[in-house]
């Protein structure tokens, strides 16, 4: 392996190590509207909500 290829796997390295995709989807949810983000949050048990139906929702929100 070269110094190229060190340098390019180190830098991967680090990237990995930095990823929280626990953050990425808390930023992406932000970007939603209110009702979408619950919408979401419920049906995946985010954001320490119990992971729900999409009919269990719909009753909930109608």
């Amino acid at each position: 392996m070269g110094i190229l290829d060190t340098i390019i796997h180190t830098k991967q390295t680090e990237s990995l190590n930095q990823f929280n995709p626990s953050e990425v989807v808390k930023e992406v949810l932000e970007l939603l509207k209110e009702r979408d983000r619950k919408i979401l949050a419920f049906r995946y048990g985010l954001e320490g909500s119990e992971a729900k139906t999409l009919a269990a929702i719909g009753k909930e929100h109608n």
